[in-house]
């Protein structure tokens, strides 16, 4: 929908370029080698009220172009929950599973370190690569 097309990054300006990266321009390119895409941002997995659209926003466009996995936040976070991405990193790489590096900074460092739900339970993760061959 015009809604969705309209999502959109603001990302670092450079010479020439806005930064603005819209899900429109996300739509018109092959994304199948992208193994995980990672919206670290605040309400990136949070689309627009749109009957049977399915999933959209920018963790939308990103999968329907064929990202293998995408981790997304349902709502705002804070730097409490930006601490557990490196973490999420590293076993990801060390695993090469999304929803296992996940599962790992929840239960290995999130509930340890006494984080409420609402700092660790805001990111979605949208497909796995877990058994992706690329």
């Amino acid at each position: 929908t015009e809604a969705t097309h309209r999502s959109r990054l603001l990302l670092a300006p450079r010479e020439r370029d806005s930064g603005e990266l819209l899900a429109a321009s996300l739509f018109e390119q092959d994304l199948r080698r992208y193994r995980l895409v990672v919206l670290a941002a605040c309400s990136t997995a949070v689309g627009f009220d749109v009957d049977r659209e399915g999933l959209s926003g920018l963790a939308g466009a990103f999968f329907a172009r064929g990202a293998r996995a995408v981790l997304a936040t349902r709502w705002d976070i804070d730097e409490r929950a930006a601490t557990l991405l490196p973490e999420f990193h590293r076993e990801f790489q060390r695993t090469g599973s999304a929803s296992s590096a996940l599962r790992h900074v929840v239960v290995a460092q999130a509930i340890p370190a006494g984080l409420h739900p609402s700092d660790w339970a805001a990111f979605q993760l949208i497909g796995d690569t877990k058994g992706d061959e690329s």
